[in-house]
């Protein structure tokens, strides 16, 4: 045998053996990321439920209350609440709350936000605050000042009792498009310290639903830079339905969402959407689908959803006569269509005020599983109002969404009245639900008691069922 044949025999051998180490490795490491991919099964316990806000916020009963919750990162979050009267010159206040698995800490004290400078009812429909997560230590809330704009505040928070601090507040000057009656915002896109961020609401006198884009600049004393809002009803006649953002991903190099929202002039009706491609090249908002009828009757969109499920399908959640629906939104760039959707509740446990997540399954948000809760009213006497909490599993190939778990033995009544009711459903508008890891979460909301009285932000943590 020559040098060379022994030479190629010990490479092949060597090579071979690579190979083998090599393979079993692979095969090593993929056992262990396929081992740690959880499903969700059951919601199965709760902890103790706190009052995260009450100082300086509670109101009487018919006084309406708005807040927000945004999740910072797995087991952190910020809660925003906000309390109405007639008058403007309101206070929203802030605290910041860090999960560990069935407790919840808060900051040591609660932030006055906006120091009784928020306008919450600039045209008469009320409710007029919205806040997104920037990033794991940073939030957006935003509330408008009647002849100044609309007011933008980033807070930071690193968790546990630490204090929320205000990092900048400015605004965008924009006195005729104030946001009012739960503006919804969603980041579409990150550049350095600039985030772009739509949002759709109710703006102008006579309240009519809208899209608009603004680049947030966090760095220095902050600015908001209008990028373009649209009208798809007009502005003519009254609105005042409540709104909905679809936030839909990157589609053909453009960032792009609908919104749904109820024609009426009270805050459910009719319902119709719109579509819209922000190009953040040329800073040009468009609408490729204009004011579409989607559903008849009363329809009242009640919950926000903060995620798209992947870049072409988002989701849209509401209620109809106190029977929650849910349904997946598919948008290819030059035609939208809203599938078939999935339905909850009964006449005994009425739906109201529901609330989506996406399920954290160890690795990243689940596209295919995801924990909904609402608020429950009996309507039976001498029940407790409650926040009942469920799994939720999506087809995509179906585009269909599985509700059967509400009010289940897989469901847990994470939060529950202290007293009985049968007007009450406890929770009350954009609740939250987020989580901590695979096995914990919990859920944030502005909450009234029995007898309609509001008690600021009230909060839980449950636990889940995986396998």
């Amino acid at each position: 045998m020559s040098t060379i044949d022994k030479l190629n025999g010990v490479l092949s051998s060597a090579i071979s053996s690579i190979d083998g180490i090599a393979n079993s490795a692979i095969s090593a490491v993929n056992g262990v990321l396929f081992s740690v991919i959880s499903t969700l099964t059951a919601i199965i316990a709760k902890g103790t439920a706190n009052d995260v806000i009450t100082s300086g916020i509670q109101g009487t009963s018919g006084n309406a209350a708005c807040g927000k919750t945004v999740q910072l990162d797995l087991g952190k979050y910020i809660a925003f609440d906000g309390q109405l009267t007639t008058a403007n010159n309101q206070n929203v206040l802030g605290v910041g709350i860090t999960q560990s698995d069935l407790t919840l800490t808060a900051s040591f004290a609660v932030l006055s936000v906006y120091p009784g400078t928020a306008d919450l009812d600039p045209y008469g429909r009320g409710q007029a605050l919205a806040a997104c997560k920037l990033n794991s230590n940073q939030a957006l809330v935003c509330s408008p000042e009647i002849g100044v704009g609309n007011v933008f505040k980033v807070l930071s928070y690193n968790g546990g009792t630490n204090p929320l601090v205000l990092d900048s507040t400015f605004n965008d000057g924009d006195t005729t498009n104030l946001v009012d009656r739960f503006p919804n915002f969603q980041v579409l896109k990150v550049s350095g310290t600039v985030y772009t961020v739509a949002s759709t609401g109710l703006s102008r006198a006579g309240a009519f639903p809208y899209a608009r884009v603004w680049d947030i600049d966090i760095s220095g004393s902050g600015s908001a830079t209008s990028r373009g809002i649209i009208y798809p009803m007009g502005t003519s006649g009254s609105g005042n339905g409540k709104t909905n953002l679809c936030y839909l991903g990157t589609v053909g190099g453009k960032e792009c969402f609908a919104i749904f929202y109820a024609k009426s002039t009270s805050g459910a009706g009719v319902a119709y959407y719109a579509v819209y491609e922000y190009n953040t090249s040329t800073n040009t908002l468009v609408e490729t689908i204009g004011d579409t009828l989607y559903k008849s009757g009363s329809n009242s969109f009640e919950g926000f959803v903060d995620f798209k499920i992947e870049d072409g399908r988002g989701l849209v959640m509401f209620v109809e006569n106190s029977v929650g629906y849910l349904a997946g939104a598919i948008y290819n760039g030059a035609s939208f269509s809203v599938g078939s959707s999935s339905t909850w509740g009964t006449l005994s446990d009425l739906v109201r005020f529901p609330a989506i997540c996406q399920y954290y399954n160890g690795q990243e948000n689940s596209t295919s599983q995801f924990i909904v809760g609402n608020g429950v009213n009996s309507n039976v006497s001498g029940q407790t109002a409650k926040f009942n909490v469920f799994p939720v599993n999506y087809n995509s190939s179906s585009n269909q969404f599985d509700t059967s778990e509400y009010n289940t033995s897989n469901s847990e009544d994470v939060l529950v009245d202290s007293g009985t009711t049968t007007s009450f459903s406890g929770a009350i508008h954009n609740p939250f639900i987020g989580t901590q890891n695979t096995e914990f979460g919990s859920v944030v909301t502005t909450y009234r008691d029995s007898v309609g009285t509001f008690r600021g932000q009230r909060a839980n943590a449950f636990k889940m069922s995986k396998t």
